[in-house]
């Protein structure tokens, strides 16, 4: 009696587990398969996208403003805050350019007045060595001369330098003239002419030719007559 008991409560409690775990598995099978359901859903929209079932659709989005009315407002003064300075730094080039230009015009003009100045300088040092080492010429004798009629009278001239610098002879004023009777005027022309130049080396001695008047007969009598 208690072996039947036990075996009908045996029975009993495999029953109750039975029916407890069916519902449960049927109750999971149902979830999995409204996921899969689920999963391929999507795919199957995604294949049947682009036909007449499901078209594709584009969404015209607005573009986007680039900048805010704000950010213009700044890029433009910004912009006009450059030309201002491009403007400046153009006018302050041509100050810099005129004044650049002015300072070599003054410094030119300071140029030419040095040496104008150095000039002079140069001009009244070599005047004050020419008077204090200047030659110096000095007639030593006259060769003697013999007057001719209708000829030119050539005299020889012994010149000796006696100053510190050499001399360069280029005009030489001399006259030979008869002395004129009692009472006569006298004709005297002793004006520098030009000659051969002639050299004469500081303390040394040259012999210059110097051509003076053409005498007339009466002067050449008068000459001899003196003579004799």
């Amino acid at each position: 009696m208690r072996v039947w008991i036990a075996s009908m409560m045996f029975c009993c409690v495999g029953l109750a587990f039975a029916s407890g775990q069916a519902p449960q598995a049927s109750a999971q099978q149902l979830g999995e398969q409204s996921q899969h359901a689920a999963s391929e859903a999507p795919q199957t929209q995604d294949m049947r996208r682009g036909t007449d079932e499901s078209p594709l659709v584009v969404k015209n989005y607005p573009p986007e403003t680039a900048q805010s009315a704000a950010d213009v407002q700044e890029d433009r003064r910004e912009k006009a805050d450059t030309d201002a300075w491009t403007i400046r730094i153009g006018i302050v080039s041509i100050i810099i350019g005129a004044l650049t230009i002015l300072i070599l015009v003054v410094q030119a003009c300071v140029f030419v007045w040095q040496g104008k100045q150095l000039r002079k300088t140069v001009d009244a040092m070599q005047t004050e060595y020419a008077a204090t080492h200047r030659p110096k010429i000095r007639v030593r004798r006259i060769d003697q001369v013999n007057p001719t009629v209708g000829q030119q009278i050539v005299a020889k001239v012994q010149a000796s330098n006696v100053g510190e610098s050499d001399a360069k002879i280029v005009r030489f004023g001399l006259d030979i003239f008869f002395r004129p009777p009692p009472g006569a005027p006298e004709t005297f022309n002793a004006v520098p002419r030009d000659i051969a130049p002639v050299t004469v080396n500081a303390g040394m001695e040259a012999i210059v030719e110097v051509k003076c008047r053409i005498p007339t007969q009466s002067e050449i009598a008068q000459f001899q007559a003196n003579a004799v």
